[in-house]
């Protein structure tokens, strides 16, 4: 069942236990447990939760929260009343954003720059905050060249056309990488290689990989062999 949230209250800040680490973060808190990225989950990992889900019903509530909600299975969602969120307004990103710069300890000479950031990249809330950071030199923004987000991505396809690996491996250790957004950005860029549809084919089967694979890296460079392998440079 699917409803719209009208208001949102905050009841304030408690202490909760984590559970896990990286993407899969599960708390327990005082009136429930709150899962956190259970679209990560293996179809085999959802339906223990399923199942644990049935076994406790009686004295504990699931919160689980998702970004793709078409990754969790049927059984799942109908134990579940589906909520969606929408983005947040553009003001509100603002002045969070504006919060953490201060946090930070960062100087906005303009804050013009801010809002035109927002406007450009919303609602990807995540990539706003990681331009302004890239952005920001001895603690001042002054300017925001939203060039410089896929300069990494770019310099990584010259070097896929190179033929080279350590530069590539040595670039996605050195750099904070969304996979993700990388692969999307060969997908943009496959009309510079050979075959570009055997190009989006592989990012297609890579992509997929990405999101149950443990280690993300040796999955993108398996992608950059077969487009080697294959000729596609």
């Amino acid at each position: 069942m699917f409803v719209k949230i009208k208001e949102i209250e905050y009841i304030g800040e408690k202490r909760v236990i984590n559970l896990n680490v990286k993407k899969n973060h599960t708390f327990i808190t005082k009136n429930g447990i709150v899962t956190h990225n259970c679209d990560f989950l293996s179809v085999q990992g959802q339906a223990m939760l399923r199942d644990l889900m049935e076994s406790v019903q009686g004295i504990t509530r699931f919160i689980l929260q998702c970004n793709y909600g078409s990754k969790v299975i049927p059984e799942l969602q109908s134990r579940c009343q589906v909520i969606e969120l929408n983005g947040p307004p553009m003001k509100d990103i603002g002045m969070f954003c504006l919060k953490i710069l201060k946090a930070e300890g960062v100087t906005v000479k303009n804050k013009s720059v801010i809002s035109d950031t927002i406007k450009k990249l919303y609602p990807d809330i995540r990539k706003i905050i990681n331009t302004l950071q890239m952005n920001t030199v001895n603690g001042v923004i002054d300017s925001v060249k939203l060039e410089q987000v896929n300069e990494v991505y770019s310099d990584i396809v010259k070097m896929i056309k190179a033929q080279d690996l350590d530069g590539i491996r040595k670039s996605l250790r050195s750099n904070a990488i969304d996979y993700p957004e990388l692969y999307s950005h060969i997908f943009e860029s496959a009309g510079e290689f050979k075959s570009p549809g055997d190009v989006i084919l592989l990012v297609g089967e890579h992509l997929y990989r990405d999101s149950i694979i443990a280690i993300k890296e040796i999955n993108f460079i398996a992608m950059v062999m077969s487009i080697l392998k294959k000729g596609l440079i």
